[in-house]
């Protein structure tokens, strides 16, 4: 039920087509992110807690993830993950 909720909630966010969100979703890793963004968002109502996460998460896709971008480039399966999920966390957050 609540990955169900997650997934609607992904799909309602308008970020992309409901056929990418569709696609990305159906990865099971990215599928149970999403999920965990969706629960945590929830779930975690100490807002400086929910803040220092949150700043972690975005320093994790921000910084650290795109350090040595050019060695995936080429790849767009990695690629188009990244800005998916990217996607949603910017959104959330």
């Amino acid at each position: 039920f609540i990955c169900q909720n997650a997934v609607n909630w992904v799909k309602s966010t308008d970020i992309v087509s409901n056929n990418v969100s569709k696609n990305k979703l159906s990865n099971p890793v990215i599928h149970d992110f999403g999920a965990l963004l969706y629960i945590y968002n929830d779930v975690v109502r100490a807002e400086p807690t929910q803040n220092k996460r949150v700043e972690e998460l975005k320093y994790l896709f921000n910084t650290t993830m795109t350090r040595h971008r050019d060695y995936f480039m080429k790849n767009t399966a990695i690629t188009s993950s990244y800005d998916f999920v990217k996607k949603i966390i910017d959104y959330t957050f």
